[in-house]
């Protein structure tokens, strides 16, 4: 949870005041709920849409989750999908620490 947090203090240094948040904040989520395999599986989609899908951080929690969840796996069978996340997360915070400001 803490990368979608940095997601959003990337909006909040984006946004030029609170009308545009939601604007900017539903460009990073929409499509992540509808392309990272929360409501339908990836395999469905189309083969040039895949890789873009594989690249959202959200595939990578669903995909922790549910092994976690059906598969009774544990946090170390998971390694890959978390340093997946970790990485997200130092992009998305490097990103933040450039346009987030205190006013």
């Amino acid at each position: 949870m803490i990368v979608f947090l940095g997601f959003g203090f990337v909006v909040s240094g984006i946004a030029k005041n609170e009308n545009a948040v939601p604007p900017i904040a539903n460009l990073i989520t929409l499509p992540q709920f509808l392309l990272a395999g929360t409501f339908f599986p990836i395999s469905n989609f189309p083969d040039w849409l895949q890789p873009v899908s594989r690249a959202l951080p959200l595939t990578y929690l669903n995909e922790a989750l549910r092994k976690i969840s059906f598969e009774g796996a544990s946090i170390f069978d998971v390694w890959y999908d978390i340093l997946i996340l970790v990485i997200w997360g130092i992009v998305v915070y490097a990103i933040a620490v450039k346009v987030f400001k205190w006013e």
